[in-house]
């Protein structure tokens, strides 16, 4: 994965409500050619993402307001995957 995400900028959103773990993960991607992007529920998640193409989501599953099942499930019916 390492050197994938080192041959061209990839951009990335973490949908993380802990921001500890946010930075955790910001810190270790860092590291890559990648732009970061940060939501802290679903409901962020799916605005990011009608705004701009992520190479990669990495969402959590327990989040408040809209959990990670229903934030997938959404964008799913709407065309990304």
């Amino acid at each position: 994965m390492e050197e994938l995400l080192n041959q061209s900028p990839h951009k990335i959103l973490i949908v993380e409500d802990e921001e500890s773990n946010y930075e955790l993960l910001k810190a270790i991607l860092r590291k890559s050619n990648v732009e970061i992007f940060w939501a802290k529920n679903g409901i962020g998640a799916i605005d990011l993402c009608k705004r701009f193409r992520f190479d990669l989501v990495l969402m959590d599953i327990k989040m408040p307001e809209m959990n990670g099942y229903e934030a997938v499930e959404i964008l799913r019916k709407q065309g990304f995957t």
